[in-house]
């Protein structure tokens, strides 16, 4: 599946999240983010939000990955 801008909701902090793309190909799930402007902390903290909901909601194999689109596009792995 791929969903895009759905909301989660993280339970621990009662709070809604909505991470740009998430999609499950067999048993990995992706977590997409994207940003224009500088890399932050705050950015990947982020990420790792929606993960460890996705964590809570059962999923182990999640690939969290940070896409930049400023003059050039770069991918970055968390």
């Amino acid at each position: 599946f791929l969903k895009i801008e759905s909301d989660i909701f993280d339970a621990e902090n009662k709070r809604i999240l909505r991470p740009d793309r998430v999609a499950q190909i067999g048993e990995k799930l992706a977590v997409i983010d994207y940003k224009t402007g500088e890399k932050r902390q705050e950015h990947i903290r982020q990420l790792e939000s929606y993960a460890a909901v996705f964590k809570g909601m059962g999923y182990q194999n999640i690939d969290k990955l940070l896409i930049y689109i400023n003059e050039k596009i770069e991918v970055v792995p968390v």
